[in-house]
């Protein structure tokens, strides 16, 4: 007897002939299988096979009953998927053709031999159990392709969509019956859609790789995707099959990051870095095409400091935004407007002819920006001033070109502020110069080329001398004798100011201390010393001037600081706090070139101020014969006597000038009618021929005055 290879396989026999189907099942035990029963009839057999769960069902097509075996078989392998057998005597074409809807696993006609029937039954038991692990690995891969959190795609060669997941379906926002009557084309964008058909990365005329692109959601919304995707090659039917993955949040968080690097966060303007690359390729144009000129303004806000540390720097970012949006509202489309970083806009104009163009823009926007701001409910005017470059083939790299314009726009504000000014090439040549005098001037007081002179100052009702202006003074061994109106504005602008400042200081008080001991009359001799502005700032100001005076063995009451009307304003915040730390130390605080500026004595009385100086501009106008030119030196007098402060008239240079300020009651003055600022050996020999110091002549004028 032959074994099968599946002994113990349970097997249901339906047969309506007793006889019949009881042979078959000692023939099918004596085979080694288990016969669990058998059914006569068609209802009989689809009740045993879902009572009994038989591994194989060995149906008769002939059977009692209003139900024969093809239809049982068929209802048996839609209910129960077990695998049938026909056994039967009937192999006519028609019996054949119906049975064919049962799908059966075998058909043996009888009568068989056991070797025709176990080769039938192994067959069957074998196809069934591939097609179960067939179907259980297609419900698993059905169970992960659901699963997927990624939307997976399949397509066939044309495109059209074969199978997609749950979580594709949500990504475009459509059902799956939707989805499976559409074109893969139909979702991708038109623009992208159009970039793949003419990529490397189409196999067939479908997509593979990795790709990033963009789809359009059923509610229009545009969704950037990342598609893993492969064909299929040798499939007649599944040609591609893509995972895909909604990346719209990592690509805006992208497109921000980027627009962050290149975008200023307070305003919302392009920052230095996409100003330059915009540049560079306008450069690119204009020495490409003759025609293609370009121009570039640079923009400084005049006094922007002032109001951040009068208003705090809420109201300066709030000006700043205020700024950026009237320059928008004044430019065109294609030109550019970025912020460098403080109170420094740049503007790039492209698609103009003339110079003349750039200038118009340039006074448009100093016109605009005169107009009031509105600052945490307090309202100000502020101005601007602007450097302009006009640029074409001459120039090759965007630095040069930003050189040239930051030039220009120190040179607007050297000249009085809210002002423009385009860039000329001698401009270049000066700051060249000027940077190289930088360099010398740091190695000047190493050096010990910066030397200290001094102009007296004298008492304009006796004659006496009363002190002295110290004025410093630098020999380069090159240029020779540099005015400091030269040095004095890079000292401040470099910062080394500080140290320069504190050199005059000491050299002066240690000057008028070795005078003093040498000349003990003139104890009361004191010594005047300018303050810049930038040393104004500075917090530890009265600290370094108490031990200055601390070094140098100075009274407090012989020094004297001058300041200029403008530095006053221009720091008035935090120049009324250092001040009043000064004049705690015993000093004694002047207002220089006082009646050029833009205040006024009734503003001046704010701060702590000792004496006021009468400008040469003023002290110049007074001449025989012309006593209207007095008025105003006459108005300053009297208003600075009602304030209990004291005058001092520079530049005092002619015996009638001299004559008109004594009788006006001015009590001090110095010139070159005295003498001229001088080193410390001349005034040493001046000292030392003239103790008392007197001036007869000027006595003698005082009493004819």
């Amino acid at each position: 007897m032959i074994q099968p290879s599946t002994a113990n396989a349970k097997i249901l026999v339906v047969e309506d002939e007793g006889i019949v189907a009881l042979d078959i099942s000692n023939h099918l035990e004596g085979m080694g299988y288990v016969v669990l029963g058998t059914a006569a009839t068609g209802e009989d057999a689809i009740r045993k096979a879902e009572q009994l769960k038989p591994d194989l069902v060995l149906m008769d097509i002939k059977l009692r009953g209003k139900m024969d075996g093809i239809q049982a078989a068929d209802m048996i392998r839609v209910h129960s998927k077990i695998p049938i057998i026909f056994l039967t005597a009937y192999a006519d074409k028609p019996t054949l053709q119906r049975a064919k809807i049962s799908e059966p696993y075998g058909y043996v006609l009888k009568p068989f031999e056991d070797r025709e029937l176990l080769v039938a039954i192994e067959m069957a038991l074998y196809k069934n159990t591939m097609e179960r692990r067939l179907r259980e690995s297609e419900n698993r891969l059905r169970s992960i392709f659901n699963a997927v959190l990624d939307g997976v795609f399949v397509l066939d060669k044309l495109g059209n969509i074969l199978d997609v997941n749950p979580a594709g379906c949500s990504m475009f926002g459509y059902t799956r019956p939707e989805l499976l009557e559409n074109n893969w084309e139909t979702l991708v964008s038109a623009e992208d859609l159009e970039k793949f058909k003419n990529s490397k990365m189409m196999v067939n005329g479908l997509l593979s790789g990795t790709n990033e692109f963009r789809v359009v959601h059923r509610s229009g919304a545009i969704l950037w995707v990342e598609m893993n995707s492969a064909v299929l090659e040798g499939s007649e039917d599944i040609h591609m099959v893509g995972v895909m993955r909604d990346i719209t949040s990592r690509k805006r968080a992208e497109e921000q990051l980027l627009h962050d690097a290149f975008h200023d966060a307070l305003t919302g303007l392009p920052n230095r870095s996409l100003f330059i690359d915009r540049l560079e390729r306008a450069i690119q144009r204009g020495r490409r095409y003759e025609n293609a000129a370009y121009a570039v303004l640079l923009l400084d806000l005049d006094r922007f400091k002032v109001i951040n540390d009068s208003l705090g720097h809420q109201a300066g970012d709030q000006l700043l935004k205020q700024v950026a949006e009237r320059l928008t509202s004044l430019l065109r489309a294609s030109d550019t407007l970025a912020r460098f970083g403080g109170d420094e806009f740049a503007i790039l104009l492209e698609e103009f002819s003339t110079s003349e163009e750039a200038i118009k823009v340039a006074e448009r926007i100093q016109e605009d920006l005169k107009r009031p701001f509105l600052l945490t409910e307090q309202t100000i005017v502020n101005s601007t001033s602007i450097g302009i470059v006009v640029g074409g083939r001459d120039y090759e790299r965007s630095q040069d070109v930003l050189r040239d314009a930051d030039i220009a726009m120190y040179k607007a504000k050297a000249a009085g502020k809210a002002q423009h000014v385009l860039f000329r090439t001698d401009f270049r040549e000066r700051a060249i110069t000027l940077l190289e005098l930088e360099g010398d001037l740091r190695l000047a007081q190493a050096r010990g080329e910066l030397h200290v002179f001094y102009q007296p100052i004298f008492n304009l009702i006796d004659g006496k001398i009363a002190g002295f202006e110290a004025l410093l003074r630098w020999f380069h061994p090159q240029r020779g004798l540099i005015p400091p109106s030269d040095f004095i504005p890079l000292a401040e602008e470099t910062g080394l100011i500080h140290t320069i400042g504190t050199f005059v200081l000491r050299e002066a008080c240690k000057q008028l201390v070795e005078w003093q001991a040498k000349f003990p009359l003139l104890a009361g001799l004191s010594v005047s010393v300018n303050l810049s502005g930038k040393q104004l700032n500075q917090p530890d100001l009265p600290e370094q001037v108490s031990q200055v005076l601390q070094e140098t063995g100075m009274d407090a009451h012989n020094l004297k600081l001058e300041l200029t009307e403008n530095q006053l304003i221009d720091n008035s915040p935090s120049a009324l706090a250092a001040l009043e730390k000064l004049r705690q130390l015993g000093l004694q605080l002047l207002v220089d070139d006082f009646g050029v500026g833009y205040s006024s004595l009734s503003y001046v009385q704010q701060f702590p101020i000792d004496t006021i100086k009468i400008d040469r501009i003023f002290v110049n106008r007074l001449q025989d014969g012309e006593a209207r030119r007095a008025e105003i030196v006459q108005t300053i007098i009297q208003l600075a006597h009602e304030l209990q402060l004291g005058t001092i008239a520079e530049g005092i240079e002619t015996p009638q000038q001299l004559l008109q300020l004594k009788a006006l009651s001015c009590e001090y003055g110095q010139g070159w009618l005295f003498s001229k600022a001088q080193g410390k050996e001349a005034i040493e020999r001046i000292l030392q021929a003239s103790i008392p110091f007197n001036r007869p002549d000027l006595a003698g004028m005082a009493v004819a005055a």
